[in-house]
């Protein structure tokens, strides 16, 4: 898969140069500024493949320094105080049934609590993941999770999108991207979605 990367990028490249050459030879020829013309050829030549490149990450790194982290909005000893003897009467609902509606997705952790996460497009590629605790009662958020990515696909599975080959712009997760100090937020609320489904 490499080889064959790198075999498209030396086309692309030869065919630049090869269209460079061009315009600036018709600019010499019609009395034109041939470095204006050769540059604009470059500029174009570079805009066709990789316009998207600066935007994406530039978009991807505003979202995660803005939005994404986590919150916690009730932690499990003040919500066990609202609702005492509650928590010991719950059990984990173990192989639950993932519940789809459009870009929502719904996972009941116990009688009370689900762990419901949104798909949301934020700008071409770029997607906002966000995953919150909510007690199914109140539908109040006890946790969220935000985190952004994008969605280009692995080489090998791309699809109709051109967009798919486009591996360089493949970003995983705000923290993967050096966007988050550590991954203790994450830790964090996998604690959380623990304690909800263990009663611990």
């Amino acid at each position: 898969m490499g080889l064959v990367i790198f075999f498209v990028f030396a086309l692309y490249l030869l065919l630049s140069l090869g269209v460079v050459a061009l315009v600036k030879r018709y600019a010499r020829n019609n009395n034109k500024n041939e470095k204006r013309w050769g540059w604009g050829a470059v500029l174009v030549m570079y805009l066709l493949v990789f316009w998207d490149l600066i935007p994406v990450y530039a978009v991807h790194a505003y979202q995660c320094n803005a939005n994404a982290g986590f919150n916690v909005y009730k932690n499990l000893d003040e919500w066990k105080q609202e609702n005492p003897g509650l928590a010991e009467t719950l059990t984990p609902i173990k192989n639950a049934k993932w519940q789809r509606e459009g870009n929502i997705t719904r996972v009941p952790l116990n009688q009370r609590f689900v762990w419901q996460t949104t798909k949301e497009r934020v700008w071409h590629i770029v997607y906002e993941k966000d995953e919150k605790i909510i007690d199914t009662e109140t539908n109040e958020v006890i946790a969220q999770y935000i985190d952004y990515y994008t969605t280009q696909t692995h080489l090998a599975l791309a699809g109709n999108d051109l967009s798919d080959l486009k591996f360089w712009l493949k970003i995983t997760s705000c923290e993967k991207s050096g966007h988050m100090d550590s991954r203790e937020n994450f830790f964090a609320f996998e604690e959380i979605i623990e304690k909800l489904g263990s009663n611990k």
